[in-house]
């Protein structure tokens, strides 16, 4: 990590709060990096007091709090400079967004603040951080389009690369959809929320997990007991 948005970024993974962080100006610091860290790449954020060379992109903004006239007043100075910090990081994360991306950062928000309802925010809590990314674009995709099937056969392949949907070829709505995963209640928390939000309300959906269903003249797909009947 050598920025501070990298910093948030990795607190934002692990479910760390970004006010739990306290950024701190850097007694000792390399000239050729913004985050001052014992160790040059480290994989996880292992502390929450995070020393920053103020100087290394920001040094017009912090002169006038580094140039000693707040030396008696160490705790503002402190506090500003974690303050200033925590902004010019948010303005990092949201540099180069487009509208669907701030969007997808606003509708974030109001899950999180449980505007719309805790159940939903407690079950979007069963999606890992890479997979909520996905389910928030998606989510946005869904209120500008609507649901379809192939809004929600792209969602899956983001977030189960085994995954598959098979319409069926008669009049009936019915939908076939293919995990490829074992079944876990959390997997099946994950699922009950996509089929609600993604599919058509006049669909017939049938869950299949980690065992395919069979299907004559594929073989891959009849393989003795290791295959459903349906």
């Amino acid at each position: 990590m050598n920025y501070i948005w990298e910093v948030l970024l990795a607190a934002q993974k692990q479910g760390t709060q970004q006010e739990k962080l306290a950024f701190t100006d850097a007694k000792s610091y390399s000239p050729y990096m913004e985050v001052s860290f014992d160790d040059l790449n480290p994989a996880t954020l292992d502390r929450q007091a995070i020393e920053v060379n103020v100087r290394y992109r920001f040094s017009p903004i912090f002169e006038a709090l580094l140039d000693g006239r707040l030396d008696t007043h160490p705790d503002i100075r402190e506090r500003l400079t974690d303050v200033f910090i925590h902004l010019l990081g948010e303005l990092d994360l949201q540099s180069g967004l487009c509208r669907s991306e701030y969007y997808g950062l606003f509708l974030k928000e109001d899950i999180q603040d449980v505007r719309f309802g805790a159940q939903f925010a407690e079950t979007m809590q069963l999606f890992h951080f890479d997979m909520r990314r996905f389910v928030v674009e998606y989510l946005v995709r869904l209120y500008t389009l609507g649901p379809s099937i192939e809004l929600l056969r792209s969602l899956l392949r983001h977030l189960y690369p085994h995954s598959m949907i098979y319409l069926d070829s008669t009049d009936e709505r019915e939908l076939l959809v293919y995990i490829g995963q074992k079944e876990t209640a959390e997997l099946a928390g994950q699922m009950e929320f996509l089929m609600a939000f993604f599919v058509p309300f006049d669909y017939i959906v049938h869950l299949f997990w980690d065992l395919h269903f069979g299907i004559i003249n594929i073989d891959e797909t009849m393989e003795l007991d290791d295959f459903y009947i349906y």
